[in-house]
């Protein structure tokens, strides 16, 4: 008896390995922010630094948490210190109720980022942030061979990170921010969201 394979099964099959090999959408990516003074770790979630977290290793951080100044790390009579971070953790929390639906029983919540933890962060990814894309653009003058940048867009920063991510409340975000090292405009970041 020879069997048939239809598109269903095929499309089924792939749809089950897809997510065992390590390639989902739905998988925690970061870039940082550190073209300035001001150095700042992104999520592709939402989150923007990361959750206050407690225990054994406090707020220790690998990564840059509105870093001011840059690369603050350092080691004093042995004793390591992470640096000067502050901010443990922001993001965007949203809430809404279903149309027709009022009240506090029928809200529903979207918290994404800044959301912690005892013992570590509360999973956003895959219950209030699902997330679809990260991408960061580099807008130097020069390039890494030190000749002038062709496309180089002076009206526009020297690096950028788009992060877009959906939510339960059927709310799209799209958040690009910005980050120069010119005098003036190095110790800033400006984060600009677009909500469809």
């Amino acid at each position: 008896m020879q069997t048939k394979i239809n598109l269903f099964t095929i499309l089924m099959i792939a749809w089950l390995v897809v997510p065992a090999t390590g390639f989902s959408a739905d998988e925690l990516d970061f870039r940082v922010h550190d073209r300035g003074m001001l150095h700042e770790t992104v999520y592709n979630s939402g989150d923007i630094g990361r959750p206050w977290t407690t225990g054994e290793e406090g707020n220790k951080s690998a990564n840059p948490l509105m870093e001011w100044l840059s690369r603050s790390a350092t080691i004093v009579d042995g004793t390591r210190y992470s640096g000067q971070h502050n901010l443990l953790g922001g993001g965007m929390y949203m809430a809404a109720n279903p149309d027709g639906k009022p009240g506090l029983d029928n809200r529903i919540y979207a918290m994404c980022g800044a959301v912690g933890a005892g013992s570590g962060s509360e999973t956003i990814v895959g219950q209030w942030s699902f997330p679809l894309m990260l991408e960061e653009i580099d807008n130097f003058p020069l390039l890494e061979n030190g000749e002038l940048n062709p496309d180089y867009d002076p009206d526009e920063a020297e690096e950028i990170i788009i992060a877009k991510w959906a939510t339960p409340l059927g709310v799209t975000v799209t958040r690009t921010s910005r980050a120069w090292s010119y005098p003036d405009y190095d110790d800033m970041i400006i984060y600009e969201y677009e909500l469809e």
